[in-house]
């Protein structure tokens, strides 16, 4: 017995390793190769989480992984960030530094994870956290919190994780002295070129400030938004961009779902899903701001409600409107999803971390196909008629192919992969 026993455990560890590894090459490249975009020459961006406060499973919370000439840096740190870098192979002991655009939980939840596995994974230095005023505040609560963690762990391998290497370093990023301003996060010279992040102030009031990003390698920019509305602040920095990782909520949805749980007397839910309407950009304004800057590529994030399958794709696009000449693509991101931004300003797919869905349409046509067919043929059939028959099978293969084409309209190839408009 105890030989089956050993044999089930190492089966069913074999199993989960198995699991592990397939995951993250759902996900994205083998994990040898992000070591390689760290230094590459060109700028690359990752969406580690593309997900909200409102759970759905395969988004993690909001994270996006900045990587290329030598630097690796996480723009916020939401919730399951450190377990989805962990799945892409991100070598976390290379993180530069984590980058705030501001302190809703959804956006800072990780900061206390990534701050320790990244100093077990081998960093060589405190991890400086930039954010805007009030950072100090929240890095000094993630330290006291994993106080205690840090003893525990420096006490049980000593001597191999240094201490003094733990905390991290608050810096607080400069308010923009003008409208439309920026500030300097970060900047360096390598043999790659110049590489440089600024901060400039969007509007997530009362939030305030919050901020969006603006990286440069050389010549090729990437916009990061952060949670914001349309304002002019974005506006003036997607200018000139290559790429831009932009919010976006389907608000007609969310003001349908706000009206329902007004009329059944759920007037607290009616509240909370009325008030965040107010300080997103709806998935018009997206296409909006892309049409005005001349974007050529831009990747959804922090969609609510996340379109996780056709249909909800459908709807999230249903009230679109496509400005005249516009000639970029929109598409909807997804956890793992890499881009590369050339040196030519051409965006590229390296993983589209697409997951398998079936249209529920063909699901239909089969499904009609089938049954249609097994009372044609049936000799029982004393219900309907041939003539009957034939008639309810064109009526149905007729719905099967119209729900294929309503659902497929919206679904164009970006890239190489991902849904858009």
């Amino acid at each position: 017995m105890e030989d089956i026993a050993l044999w089930l455990v190492d089966k069913a560890g074999s199993r989960a390793a198995r699991q592990i590894k397939q995951q993250g090459r759902r996900n994205g490249p083998a994990p040898n190769r992000l070591h390689k975009l760290i230094d590459s020459p060109e700028l690359h961006v990752v969406l580690i989480g593309t997900g909200t406060p409102l759970v759905v499973e395969n988004r993690s919370g909001p994270c996006t992984a900045i990587l290329g000439a030598g630097h690796f840096f996480l723009i916020d740190v939401g919730p399951g960030t450190f377990r989805s870098c962990t799945l892409l192979g991100l070598p976390m002991g290379r993180l530069d530094a984590v980058i705030l655009t501001h302190f809703h939980s959804d956006h800072i939840g990780d900061l206390g994870e990534v701050m320790t596995f990244s100093w077990i994974a081998g960093r060589t230095n405190v991890l400086p956290v930039y954010g805007p005023e009030g950072v100090d505040m929240v890095v000094d609560g993630f330290r006291n919190a994993y106080g205690l963690d840090m003893g525990y762990r420096r006490d049980h391998h000593a001597p191999y994780l240094e201490p003094s290497l733990h905390g991290m370093e608050p810096i607080t990023l400069a308010y923009p002295s003008k409208l439309c301003g920026c500030v300097p996060v970060f900047a360096s010279s390598s043999e790659h070129g110049e590489f440089s992040i600024q901060a400039f102030e969007v509007d997530h009031f009362p939030v305030k400030p919050a901020y969006g990003f603006r990286i440069t390698l050389n010549e090729s920019v990437v916009v990061i938004s952060g949670d914001t509305c349309k304002c002019d602040s974005l506006l003036r920095n997607c200018a000139g961009a290559h790429l831009v990782v932009q919010e976006a909520m389907c608000c007609h949805f969310i003001s349908n779902m706000a009206a329902i749980q007004a009329a059944t007397g759920n007037d607290f839910n009616a509240k909370l899903l009325s008030d965040i309407v107010d300080y997103h950009t709806s998935v018009q304004e997206c296409v909006d701001i892309a049409a005005i800057c001349h974007v050529p590529v831009m990747l959804l994030t922090h969609m609510v409600p996340a379109p996780d399958n056709i249909l909800t794709e459908v709807v999230f696009f249903s009230r679109l409107h496509r400005p005249r000449g516009f000639q970029g693509a929109i598409a909807l991101g997804e956890d793992g999803m890499i881009c590369k931004v050339t040196a030519a300003g051409k965006v590229e797919l390296v993983s589209s971390a697409r997951r398998p869905q079936v249209n529920p349409a063909w699901l239909f046509f089969v499904v009609v196909l089938v049954n249609a067919t097994a009372i044609f043929m049936s000799p029982a059939n004393t219900i309907l008629s041939p003539d009957q028959t034939s008639v309810l099978i064109m009526f149905l293969f007729g719905m099967s192919v119209h729900g294929l084409i309503i659902t497929s309209f919206y679904r164009v190839k970006c890239l190489g992969g991902g849904s858009v408009i």
